[in-house]
């Protein structure tokens, strides 16, 4: 199994405009469900007896309010990507009637369509769109811990980080202090090493089961 949803290398083969529309979903469900956070954190005000105009972190129960807070954040944005791979299956299936073979094939093992693929020019100079090489096979050249760094940590954990940390703070809509940043920084290091890590381990197995090679 090789899901479409931690794939990171066969966007990069696809058209622009099927990549946009699969991926529309998952992204926007993703942001949107930041939006309980603002209910969260004032039921967790209340729960825990912090005023809502106080600082947090000079209140007894602040860092617990804290640690929760961000623990939630990292949850509902990861249910919220899942949930719009989900609703892509649903709409693959009612308005494009789809049958479920398929939509499993490509969400669940990334067997897209060939109209997805960008064309490539074959050895006979003709332009072929149905098979091209895998890049997988170079990326894993880079070794899992460079590969979750660079695709974890920095291409996904980094613009969480700037987004959902720095501009707060920028427009403050979040206290800009040095245990702030440092707790953003360690929850978005932590979430994009987790996503670098799927994203090698599925990739990875399927992989090494095309090939019929045995891991090291």
């Amino acid at each position: 199994m090789n899901p479409l949803a931690l794939n990171v290398e066969l966007p990069q083969r696809m058209r622009t405009q099927p990549q946009i529309a699969i991926g529309l979903l998952p992204i926007g469900m993703m942001f949107l469900s930041f939006a309980p956070l603002f209910f969260l954190a004032l039921s967790l005000s209340s729960i825990h007896g912090i005023p809502e105009d106080a600082p947090v972190k000079d209140q007894a129960n602040g860092m617990l309010w804290i640690v929760l807070l961000l623990f939630a954040m990292v949850i509902l944005t990861i249910t919220g990507y899942l949930l719009g791979w989900v609703l892509n299956a649903i709409v693959l299936r009612v308005f494009f009637k789809w049958p479920q073979q398929k939509i499993s094939r490509v969400l669940l093992y990334s067997e897209v369509p060939p109209s997805w693929l960008k064309e490539t020019i074959t050895t006979t100079g003709a332009a072929s769109s149905s098979e091209t090489p895998s890049a997988w096979a170079v990326t894993r050249q880079m070794g899992k811990s460079s590969f979750i760094l660079k695709r974890g940590v920095l291409a996904f954990g980094a613009p969480m980080y700037l987004i959902m940390a720095v501009l707060p703070a920028v427009n403050g809509r979040a206290e800009a202090t040095a245990f702030y940043f440092l707790w953003q920084a360690c929850l978005w290091g932590a979430a994009g090493t987790l996503f670098g890590f799927m994203n090698w381990h599925f990739s990875e197995r399927s992989f090494l089961k095309e090939h019929g090679k045995k891991k090291p």
